[in-house]
């Protein structure tokens, strides 16, 4: 994995946007797509984590993250099982794709972590200090269902190189997607000369989502 030491520093810091009580309140929340899917074995070995809500009761959640693969990154997909056991034990599931949007604060705080001094943006309590913005996050929820499947939820991983100086090896992926839905999320080199690109989609029945590598050596 393209993950470096600096990449590493990043894990240990609080990634944006930082939620704690009272950093947000809800506005609006929308079901932007739903369906019943079959979970491909690629989503029940992702690391699922046993939680607790603000209401006391478990549930499971998984985080796909970009950061995950260096340090210039993009994209994040929360996936969460409310109230209804592991994931993994499940062959199908009700899929919603959530949109909230949020009032939150923003202030910009000291990233101790970089050599330059930076900032990053944090959200903070609603009465602190702060520039007040409307926030939209994404999540996944997933339901145990026994309704037939419409399509297979699955997750792809790509590692893309590509050579600045015209040696070495050099490879890329031709995609075939006729997805029903899909979200990617990607991180690498600050360079841009290698990265790892990693797409979950819901596929259609009979017409699965590929993606076909291709190499080339430059001398």
């Amino acid at each position: 994995m393209l993950i470096s030491e600096a990449n590493t520093k990043r894990r240990n810091r609080p990634q944006f946007p930082f939620r704690r009580e009272g950093a947000y309140k809800t506005i609006k929340r929308e079901k932007k797509f739903e369906m019943p899917i079959s979970i491909d074995q690629s989503i029940k070995n992702l690391d699922w984590h046993k939680k607790i809500g603000r209401d006391g009761k478990e549930f499971y959640a998984t985080q796909i993250t970009g950061a995950d693969y260096g340090v210039s990154w993009d994209g994040r997909i929360n996936i969460y099982s409310h109230l209804h056991g592991k994931p993994q034990e499940w062959e199908n599931a009700w899929f919603v794709d959530v949109l909230l949007t949020r009032r939150v604060k923003i202030r910009q705080d000291v990233d101790a972590n970089s050599p330059n001094i930076d900032t990053i943006p944090v959200r903070v309590a609603l009465d602190d200090q702060g520039d007040e913005e409307i926030a939209h996050d994404r999540y996944i929820l997933l339901y145990p269902t026994h309704k037939d499947p419409e399509g297979n939820l699955s997750l792809h991983q790509m590692e893309m190189k590509t050579t600045l100086q015209g040696f070495g090896r050099q490879y890329g992926y031709h995609i075939h997607d006729n997805s029903l839905w899909s979200k990617s999320v990607m991180g690498g080199y600050r360079s841009g000369r290698a990265h790892i690109k990693k797409v979950l989609v819901i596929d259609r029945p009979g017409q699965e989502f590929k993606a076909i590598k291709i190499e080339d050596n430059i001398r």
